[in-house]
């Protein structure tokens, strides 16, 4: 916490809620201050030193405006005359106005969440010689053509969208202060709705894949057969309906595919990926499937292309894409008279611009 208080990372914690209630919309206040089931901010960690031994102090802020910690360190605590007037002078306002002090030893004990934001976790090493590189990629998984579950659905699993990933080796500075994790990977889902609070988070989680020597001139989607000889090095835990999954892990230099995706198959949602790493990195996605090119043919009037665009709007979603049942029931409807079966959709996601009918 104090390398992320120097890096100006944003921090947040919360108190446990009491007793089995999971209900905050009335919070308890303890005895000693503190609101159980309560978000606060971390405003600043320092070490002071009292009776000739360092201490780990961390502050505090209550967004109520009100209600400080009542123990060692609060505002009130006879500890602040054991520090030298320069450190009480800097640290200390007594005024109840919901900012406080607290030992770190209390704040283990009262609090069970932190969080932390900021740009890159720099701040978990202790060398300042090196800085982790970032890169963020959004993608779509698309019902009937790139959504195609976790890896018990064996036969679509292959579908969703891939990101091929080349480690190289840390450099010799590097590596000396380098930590246990070298990479993490953090899965967010995008709401396609503009309220968000009308849309139910779908289970998603990764999966990452070495590419052994056979695979390493693949080129676009890695096939079916790829999934079934090889399991993945690393993963999410478990997949969760939540917001954003994230995970740290350890991975030696090599070549890498990164694989997010929904629980089940056949769920439409945008997602952003963001991979950060400690060591230089190469990253592609590996997605391509080919697009249906349907030529315009010979004296197509520019009235029949609106027609025909007009049509396609009719079956696909706001984003101009169609999946594998909605391009089957366009064609039947309109054209082939139900000839169209639905395993001949299944092969790929097209977009208005590159149909004309």
């Amino acid at each position: 916490m104090q390398r992320a208080a120097k890096s100006k990372s944003l921090m947040g914690c919360g108190t446990p809620p009491r007793g089995e209630c999971t209900d905050t919309s009335a919070n308890t206040v303890l005895p000693n201050g503190i609101v159980q089931g309560h978000a606060y901010t971390v405003t600043g960690v320092a070490e002071v030193e009292s009776h000739g031994r360092a201490v780990q102090v961390v502050r505090l802020w209550n967004p109520w405006g009100q209600g400080e910690w009542k123990g060692d360190w609060g505002d009130k605590s006879p500890l602040w005359q054991t520090v030298s007037l320069e450190v009480k002078t800097s640290c200390l306002k007594v005024e109840d106005d919901g900012e406080f002090w607290m030992s770190m030893v209390d704040w283990c004990q009262n609090y069970d969440s932190v969080d932390i934001c900021c740009l890159c976790p720099d701040f978990l090493d202790n060398s300042s010689s090196c800085h982790w590189g970032s890169s963020f990629h959004e993608g779509r998984w698309v019902a009937g053509t790139t959504a195609g579950g976790c890896m018990n659905h064996r036969d679509t699993f292959w579908t969703n969208p891939q990101y091929r990933v080349r480690l190289a080796k840390l450099e010799e500075d590097c590596a000396e202060s380098q930590g246990a994790n070298n990479m993490l990977i953090s899965l967010m889902q995008k709401p396609d709705k503009r309220n968000r609070r009308l849309v139910s988070s779908l289970h998603i989680g990764f999966s990452i894949f070495e590419i052994p020597p056979q695979y390493q001139k693949q080129r676009g989607k890695f096939p079916v057969a790829f999934f079934n000889a090889n399991n993945p090095v690393a993963q999410t835990k478990s997949y969760l309906n939540s917001r954003e999954v994230m995970e740290f892990f350890f991975l030696k230099p090599g070549e890498y595919l990164v694989v997010p995706s929904t629980f089940r198959p056949n769920e439409t949602a945008s997602f952003i990926l963001s991979i950060l790493c400690k060591n230089e990195t190469h990253i592609e996605e590996s997605s391509s499937m080919g697009r249906v090119e349907i030529n315009k043919p010979a004296g197509l009037e520019e009235g029949d292309v609106t027609k025909n665009k007009q049509l396609f709007r009719q079956y696909s979603d706001q984003y101009e894409e169609v999946n594998a049942e909605q391009l089957q029931r366009l064609l039947n409807e309109n054209f082939l008279e139900g000839k169209f079966k639905i395993l001949e959709c299944r092969c790929r996601n097209i977009a208005h611009n590159h149909i004309y009918i």
